[in-house]
C-alpha cells in the first residue's frame, strides 16, 4: 500500500538490501534512508541503555583500529553532531559514470558540498525552532510497487530529509 509506513528492524533491513525489481542505484538510495532514519531515533539515551547488545552487534559487523583512547572524544564528537543535518552527494549516473570515473569531477562536487554545508552551518537558525527531548517516529515512504526505472541523480547534494521524506 502506498504512503508511509513505520517498518521494524528486520523489515527495514529488507527494504534497504532488497534487489527485486530495482537497479543497485535505487538500492543504495534506500540504504542511505534507512542508515538516515536510524541516525535520526538513536539518541545518546538509547544507544547508553542498549549499549551491550549494539556491541554485540557492532563486533560481528565492523573491525577498527581506532585507539580506546579516541572513544571518549568520538563520543563527544558524536553528541555535538548528532543534530546535523545530513546531506547526501550521489555519484550515480547519469551524472556520473562509475565505470570510468572522473575523480576531478567527483572532487570538485564533493568541495561543493563541503562548502555549502558549511555555509548552512553559519548561517543563524530561526528564533522559534526548538529542542525536543522527545523522538519523533521516523516513516519510510514506500511505494505501491517498485519499478525498473533506474534512479535518477538528484544533482547536487541534498539534505537526506529531502531524499528520503524523513
Amino acid at each position: 500500500k502506498a504512503g508511509y509506513r513505520r517498518l521494524d528492524g528486520e523489515e527495514a533491513l529488507w527494504y534497504g538490501r532488497s534487489r527485486v525489481d530495482s537497479d543497485d542505484y535505487s538500492r543504495m538510495a534506500r540504504q542511505r534512508c534507512v542508515i538516515g532514519a536510524f541516525a535520526q531515533q538513536a539518541t545518546p539515551q538509547k544507544i547508553l541503555a542498549n549499549f551491550t547488545g549494539i556491541a554485540k552487534a557492532t563486533k560481528r559487523l565492523a573491525q577498527t583500529n581506532i585507539p580506546v583512547d579516541l572513544a571518549q572524544p568520538l563520543a563527544e564528537l558524536a553528541v555535538k553532531v548528532k543534530d546535523a543535518k545530513i546531506t547526501s552527494l550521489q555519484f550515480v549516473p547519469p551524472e556520473f559514470y562509475t565505470g570510468r570515473p572522473d575523480w576531478v569531477k567527483i572532487r570538485r562536487y564533493a568541495a561543493k558540498a563541503i562548502a555549502d554545508s558549511d555555509r548552512a552551518a553559519t548561517q543563524p537558525q530561526a528564533a522559534d525552532v526548538t529542542a525536543s527531548s522527545t523522538p519523533t517516529p521516523v516513516h519510510v515512504r514506500a511505494t505501491a510497487k517498485p519499478t525498473q526505472t533506474p534512479t535518477q541523480n538528484a544533482r547536487g547534494a541534498k539534505d537526506l530529509d529531502q531524499l528520503c521524506g524523513l
